[in-house]
């Protein structure tokens, strides 16, 4: 019995945390603002696929990628993302974004 417990206790402990991975999805929202620069950078909301779950994520975004992710929503094109996905209760955020691409069709 103590050793079915172990594996149980061993089941439910968190793993060593998130970690950076990659992610497929759309962009649903742009909510950036003009930066230093004078070119649109900020927040966008994505539908990403993650398993079987579709989950709505916000990431920040610098000038160029968000130049991608708008023609990316406007064209209904789907986008790829590395970065480090925080759970939320309804809303999750996506930390640390890397190698951010348009998925041209």
């Amino acid at each position: 019995m103590f050793e079915e417990v172990e594996k149980l206790g061993q089941r439910l402990r968190p793993s060593r945390g998130p970690r950076p991975a990659q992610f497929v999805g759309t962009v649903a929202k742009l909510a950036g603002e003009p930066g230093a620069d004078g070119r649109v950078e900020g927040e966008v909301e994505l539908q990403l696929q993650v398993d079987d779950e579709l989950l709505t994520a916000r990431v920040v975004l610098g000038a160029d990628d968000y130049r991608d992710a708008a023609r990316a929503h406007l064209e209904q094109l789907f986008v790829k993302i590395r970065g480090v996905l925080h759970r939320g209760t309804r809303l999750h955020r996506l930390a640390a974004p890397t190698e951010f691409t348009v998925l041209d069709a």
